[in-house]
Formats: structure tokens, C-alpha cells, sequence
């Protein structure tokens, strides 16, 4: 996008997502993960627990022709990947990138200005953990993990 001039007013998120979700045992045992979350009290417990769940659903994810794959991938509910709570299930990391330019004129971001000039710049946030608030935005804006 910088190449190209189109990375001038940006702001967007990236989530890297579980392939495992793709399949018909995550669909239809979701309210699982989600209940086993709200009495997980650390990233750790549930992230130990997610783990668990998708052992079930790697067979049928192994098993799975690359054209179901996709079919999978195009049925996504877009929606869900904006709803932060909901993404956590299947997200395992989050990444927001914003260009200093949109930085300038949006007061409400107060992450640390990058140029994205190197890959060190682009730091990959595990989801469960931002769920379990155990990152922590520093004053000039960059995050730290507890």
C-alpha cells in the first residue's frame, strides 16, 4: 500500500483467524467456548481450554477438500469480525494499523505513531489476552503485555 500511495489516510484492523473455525464442529458447538470464557478468569485457562476444543475440530478441518475451505471462508459473517467479543473465539491475533497521516487528523487514536518502515513496526496482539485486558497502553502509546 505504501508503494502505491494508498497507505496515506488508513486505519484498519487485521485478525489472523483459527483455520479450525472453519468447520461444522466449531459452528455448532461455539456456545461451548463461550461459556468456558466467561468462567475463565485468565488468558491462560482459556486459551488452554480453546486448545482442547479444537483438537474436535482438527479431524474434520484435515479432512476438509481446499474447495470447502473457501465455501467456508466466503460464508463468514463479516459482521463478526467487528464485534470484538464475538471474534475472540476464533481470532487469534489482532494487529491495527493506522498511517501517520490518519494519526494527524483522528484525535481519538492514541497509539504510538509508526511509518511502518520495518516489520518490527507491525506487532501482532493476541486476542484472548486483549479480552483478559492483560496488555497495558503506555503513555506514548506503545502496549505492553502484564
Amino acid at each position: 500500500m505504501k508503494e502505491t500511495g494508498t497507505f496515506e489516510y488508513v486505519s484498519m484492523q487485521i485478525k489472523i483467524l483459527d483455520e479450525r473455525s472453519l468447520t461444522n464442529y466449531f459452528d455448532e458447538n461455539k456456545e461451548i467456548l463461550k461459556k468456558a470464557k466467561q468462567k475463565c478468569t485468565t488468558s491462560k485457562e482459556y486459551l488452554e481450554f480453546r486448545e482442547n476444543f479444537f483438537l474436535n475440530a482438527e479431524v474434520e478441518f484435515k479432512k476438509m477438500s481446499n474447495e470447502k475451505k473457501i465455501q467456508s471462508i466466503n460464508s463468514f459473517i463479516k459482521s463478526d469480525f467487528l464485534d470484538f467479543s464475538n471474534s475472540s473465539y476464533f481470532a487469534l491475533y489482532h494487529v491495527g494499523l493506522v498511517s501517520p497521516k490518519f494519526k494527524d487528523i483522528e484525535p481519538r487514536d492514541t497509539s504510538k505513531r509508526k511509518n511502518y518502515n520495518s516489520i518490527d513496526d507491525v506487532k501482532l496482539l493476541n486476542t484472548t489476552k486483549i479480552i483478559f485486558h492483560e496488555y497495558e497502553r503506555e503513555k506514548d502509546g506503545e502496549i505492553l503485555e502484564y
